[in-house]
């Protein structure tokens, strides 16, 4: 399995562990009525919880894909890797766009809770796109 695969999985893994823990210690929290104050307190919470799990996750794959395959560190990007990385990056423009364009949309049809959640969860699966992207370029191929 290439390097790149292999990092995408532990991307996507601590994506949702991170994603898991902190929606978990958030739930336990909640009072019944939230403000808008609430929400955006919350979410911007999550991102340092997530860059931090990203950071620890980053550090245990470098020293567990050290030992393993005994590379002093990851071959350089060439052409192949920059096509992908656009074409994933794409992708994940793509995914935020249409989740930006559908909270909009509930906004105006349905509440701002709807709209909120629509959005923050949006960016987690855009995130999980753009990994499951490189995977699937880097396995079959552009």
């Amino acid at each position: 399995m290439a390097y790149q695969v292999k990092r995408s999985i532990m991307t996507i893994v601590t994506i949702l562990v991170g994603l898991g823990v902190y929606g978990g210690i958030m739930l336990t929290n909640l009072s019944d009525p939230l403000t808008i104050y609430e929400y955006g307190m919350y979410v911007l919470l999550a991102i340092p919880v997530l860059v931090v799990t990203q950071i620890i996750g980053k550090i245990i794959f470098d020293i567990f894909n050290r030992t393993a395959d005994k590379n002093e560190e990851a071959k350089k990007m060439d052409e192949f890797d920059k096509i992908i990385e656009y074409k994933s990056v794409r992708n994940f423009s793509f995914v935020v766009l249409t989740g930006f364009f559908t909270a909009m949309l509930l906004m105006w049809v349905s509440t701002l809770l709807a709209s909120f959640l629509t959005l923050f969860l949006t960016l987690f699966v855009a995130g999980i796109a753009l990994q499951i992207s490189y995977i699937i370029y880097y396995t079959k191929g552009v």
